[in-house]
């Protein structure tokens, strides 16, 4: 349950870190995205001995505009959706902020706000003012480190590798409470527009999740 908890935490923090656009770029560039993508399915199974399992435990679809924007994104458990989020970009201050609701938006989870650095890149995370993520930047490539903060308290810290196309290929996961984790990232697969469609989520060299992404563009 731990691990399945941690997986969730760390996917969360990259589906939302992934969220908030860079200055002068839209969020097919932040994803990653090749092509005038419209939705993307992601869905994550257990793997067991390298097998994909039936059934899937985990979707999130993300819907964007025709300029490449986030519109939303949804958060399902199985089959039954956990949550919701909304986005709203300020041109003017070159923001985003997400809004995070229960199942039938009848109540608002969490609220975040990106801010950016001098250069455009993404430079924290606000939860609700309570809690934040920064980021941390390596120069000579599109490598970073992002450190969760609650209040002034650094809780934890993951370290972000990706390869030459642009994919995150390693997150490297650090706490006082859960000590230190890798995922690696591997056996990935494109489609014609050179987005990946599957790849293979491991720890140390024990694969752990297979996950299928369907993509559809627009005309």
């Amino acid at each position: 349950m731990k691990l399945i908890k941690l997986l969730s935490i760390i996917l969360l923090t990259l589906m939302v870190s992934s969220a908030c656009s860079d200055r002068d770029r839209n969020d097919w560039d932040r994803e990653n995205l090749k092509g005038k993508v419209k939705v993307v399915t992601k869905f994550a199974y257990e793997a067991v001995g390298g097998i994909k399992n039936k059934n899937y435990i985990d979707k999130r679809v993300s819907f964007f505009d025709k300029q490449g924007f986030f519109i939303k994104k949804q958060t399902y458990d199985s089959t039954t959706l956990i949550r919701t989020l909304l986005y709203k970009h300020n041109k003017l201050d070159n923001t985003t902020n997400i809004d995070v609701f229960t199942p039938n938006k009848t109540a608002l989870i969490q609220k975040q706000v990106c801010k950016y650095d001098e250069q455009g890149r993404k430079k924290e995370i606000l939860y609700f003012q309570t809690s934040r993520n920064t980021y941390l930047y390596n120069e000579q490539n599109s490598d970073f480190e992002l450190l969760m903060y609650s209040g002034s308290s650094l809780e934890a810290r993951m370290k972000v590798k990706k390869n030459n196309k642009g994919d995150i290929i390693e997150t490297a996961y650090h706490s006082h409470r859960q000590g230190n984790i890798t995922y690696l990232y591997k056996d990935f697969e494109y489609d014609e527009k050179g987005n990946w469609i599957k790849q293979t989520e491991y720890k140390d060299t024990t694969p752990t999740r297979i996950y299928i992404r369907k993509i559809e563009y627009y005309d």
